[in-house]
């Protein structure tokens, strides 16, 4: 298989962050690419940033509307 150079270096950067090997990467690739989608399956299913849904859980209310005050104790300008 051959890739271009820029197609290398994303790659490599890619193994390096996920700290997975290249091949690991490519057949994830194709998978996602080639395999057909099942009918409602969301694709956020997929996504490590939901992950961290959650992480951050608290009794507050509020914090949302005042994501300032409670980050930085102060409120927006």
């Amino acid at each position: 298989m051959y890739i271009t150079l820029e197609q290398e270096t994303l790659l490599k950067g890619a193994a390096a962050r996920e700290q997975r090997s290249e091949a690991e990467i490519i057949r994830a690739a194709l998978d996602d690419r080639l395999r057909p989608r099942r009918v409602g399956e969301p694709q956020t299913a997929k996504d490590p940033l939901w992950d961290i849904v959650g992480v951050g859980s608290s009794d507050r209310r509020d914090v949302s509307e005042n994501v300032d005050r409670h980050l930085y104790g102060r409120g927006r300008r």
